[in-house]
């Protein structure tokens, strides 16, 4: 708390010594960091704290407001004053320049008076030194169009412009790029007329003049038209012009007790006055020079307080009335809040330490009520509320007591109902099983009728051949009328072909079983290593009769490895899913096997070309009783037992369809599933895990 108070004493003394000012700053804010920090409980926990927090905020925002309007207010009356100075500095000039033609007639006068004759050089200079020093023009003398005299020899010679009409005129003129004061007029000469020209440029010198006076520093000059139709905003001119003066700070203002920061301050302003195009000689009110206006806000105002533009000390006198009345709203306003702080905290305090109090289990304590008024009734809701809480929670224990029970009792009858669900599940994937290796095994019976039948004619064939052969050696004399005999020739000729039919028909009937028998999976464990090929292709075997004459199998097969998985199971799912892409296609059609592989898991896609399934019937395909075969749905547990066995693998299946199209259905399986099965223990009910699956 002591560095945020030497924080202030600092900053308080940096307005007199400006080199501690940034070590005042630093102290503060590190101090006032300390405090909050260290102390944001006491500040903002307390009831009483918040209170006149918010009261003191009510003050704040209201002296805030005042501060963004001062301001504002500032800059527009600071901006404005400085511009009007501009404005008078210009039209000084212009008045100084509009008064020489007739000074300058006085003096002709005078030498014509004396002399008898006109002394151009004596009058111009008699005319001049009536005028300050930095605002001395520069004088052009014509007669007859005709350059007599120049007060500056360094200036271009020029004519008398072609628009002047003798008409005397004063105006700030712009030449190209040149801004100049200038006012042309005729003098009489008492035998003719002569033309005077008085110029007074706008330039660097006029820019410190007006800077070192008024504390407006002009820049930014453009010559505008307003009058034009075109959307040209206007030429710069003004050639040479400084955008910043020489002299930072007037001297004038050293004097005036006031930060640093506030001499440096500059406010930028615009402002605008009559001009004229010399060249054409154009003069209306339509043309205007519009210039940007530095101003020193310090010695605008200190200069405009002992001139006619006295509103800045009446702005600075209405600010310090409204400065003063928020600063009594705001210790009003925190009186208020301390007030009524302290009655309420003291009413809080004892809501806190009834509240403490029923948190460490102190049901019997109770809050002594002196007031009638809300704050008293607030502590009788609270005795109120605890003799509630401490009935209700006796009420409470004797439930818990009786809910504990019950609760036993459910958990015994949800663990015997799971018990029974798993072996209702585990029966009905088994009948489901089954049901698909009946109908497999009539496939299979259907298929192996054909070789064997082949075999059968080969073998009766065969034995037709042996009897004829006996009978020719039993008839025949000698070997050749028996190679001759024609019986014996074909006997020869017909065993072989029957050979050979009962060849292909053995080698058909062993494919067949050895087929059936790798679809099973009856002589290996349950889990291991399976090529989703080799089930694809032994599925296809199998399923032979169901597709032959009428679906073409176009198999698309990548790069897959071994997958660690229930072969037995997906061998199960690859012909259900093949047997539906069957049974969708009426009549003629393409099923199509596609597969992939990723370092993690392995992708089966089969796809028909049936007749689809309706997209709201997408969102039922896995329930138990849905099958959707022919025009009807038809109960079955079919991609039921598909979707347990997937999700079993920790696999993913998804179709999609549309209908008279066909369906795609796409199942995901992970490489390996050894390391969830280890996880569930190793045997899930089905069978345990071969040695061959943990050694790879």
């Amino acid at each position: 708390m002591k560095w945020f108070y030497f924080g202030l004493i600092l900053l308080i003394l940096s307005f007199w010594v400006e080199a501690i000012r940034p070590l005042a700053w630093a102290v503060l804010v590190v101090g006032g960091a300390y405090i909050i920090i260290k102390r944001r409980d006491r500040l903002f926990s307390k009831v009483r704290s918040r209170l006149l927090i918010s009261f003191v905020f009510v003050g704040l925002v209201p002296m805030a407001l005042f501060a963004v309007i001062v301001v504002a207010m500032a800059w527009f009356s600071t901006g404005a004053i400085g511009a009007a100075q501009v404005k008078k500095h210009l039209v000084r000039s212009q008045e100084q320049l509009d008064r020489l033609p007739g000074l300058l007639q006085q003096e002709v006068y005078r030498s014509i008076i004396q002399s008898d004759s006109v002394d151009h050089v004596g009058a111009v200079q008699r005319m001049l030194s009536t005028m300050p020093e930095a605002t001395t023009p520069s004088i052009l003398l014509y007669e007859l169009d005709s350059l007599i005299f120049t007060s500056d020899a360094g200036l271009p010679a020029t004519t008398v412009p072609s628009w002047y009409i003798g008409t005397q005129l004063t105006a700030i003129t712009v030449n190209d790029s040149d801004l100049t004061i200038r006012t042309i007029a005729d003098i009489d000469l008492g035998y003719g007329r002569m033309t005077m020209l008085a110029s007074l440029p706008i330039d660097t010198a006029y820019q410190e003049m007006v800077w070192e006076e008024t504390g407006a520093f002009v820049f930014g000059t453009t010559f505008i038209d307003r009058g034009s139709e075109s959307d040209d905003e206007g030429r710069q001119v003004g050639q040479g012009f400084r955008v910043a003066p020489d002299i930072e700070m007037h001297p004038d203002t050293l004097h005036i007790a006031l930060p640093q920061w506030l001499h440096d301050l500059r406010i930028v302003w615009l402002g605008a006055i009559a001009a004229m195009d010399w060249q054409t000689g154009q003069d209306d009110r339509e043309m205007v020079l519009g210039f940007a206006v530095l101003i020193d806000p310090v010695y605008t105002l200190h200069t405009s307080t002992s001139q006619e533009y006295d509103q800045a000390g009446f702005f600075i006198l209405v600010l310090g009335i409204l400065a003063a009345i928020l600063l009594v709203v705001e210790l009003i306003a925190f009186l208020i809040g301390f007030i009524i702080s302290r009655r309420i905290t003291s009413a809080v305090h004892g809501l806190s330490e009834g509240t403490k109090a029923l948190q460490q289990g102190n049901l019997d304590y109770r809050i002594e009520t002196r007031r009638h008024d809300q704050l008293g009734e607030m502590g009788n809701s609270f005795n109120t509320m605890a003799q509630n809480i401490q009935d209700l929670l006796a009420k409470l224990q004797a439930h818990a007591d009786e809910l504990e029970v019950r609760v036993a009792e459910r958990t015994s009858e949800i663990e015997r109902s799971l018990s029974e669900l798993k072996a209702a599940q585990s029966q009905m994937i088994q009948s489901e099983k089954m049901a698909a290796l009946g109908k497999l095994v009539a496939g299979v019976v259907h298929e192996m009728n054909t070789p064997i039948g082949a075999i059968n004619s080969a073998t009766d064939t065969s034995n037709r051949c042996v009897t004829a052969i006996i009978d020719t050696l039993d008839t025949g004399d000698s070997i050749d009328e028996i190679k001759a005999n024609p019986a014996m020739k074909r006997a020869l000729q017909t065993l072989p072909d029957g050979n050979r039919v009962t060849v292909d028909a053995s080698q058909r009937l062993s494919k067949i079983v050895s087929s059936l028998k790798s679809f099973t999976r009856l002589d290996e464990a349950t889990v291991q290593e399976m090529d989703i090929h080799e089930g694809l292709d032994d599925t296809l075997t199998l399923m032979e009769h169901d597709l032959a004459d009428r679906i073409q199998v176009v198999k698309i097969y990548g790069e897959l490895p071994l997958v660690v998985c229930y072969p037995g199971e997906i061998n199960q799912v690859l012909m259900h899913l093949i047997s539906n892409a069957s049974q969708a296609i009426a009549s003629t059609g393409v099923v199509t096997i596609r597969t992939s592989a990723t370092s993690s898991h392995v992708t089966i896609q089969i796809a028909d070309t049936g007749r689809g399934i309706p997209e709201e019937q997408l969102a039922n395909l896995f329930e138990p009783d849905f099958s959707h075969q022919g025009p009807r749905v038809k109960a079955g547990l079919g991609l039921f037992t598909t979707y347990n066995i997937i999700e079993k693998h920790d696999g993913r299946i998804a179709i999609e369809s549309e209908v008279n199209r066909g369906t795609t259905v796409t199942v995901t399986l992970p490489v390996s599933v050894i390391s969830r099965t280890l996880n569930q223990g190793s045997d899930d009910g089905n069978g345990t895990v071969s040695n061959r699956a943990l050694e790879s």
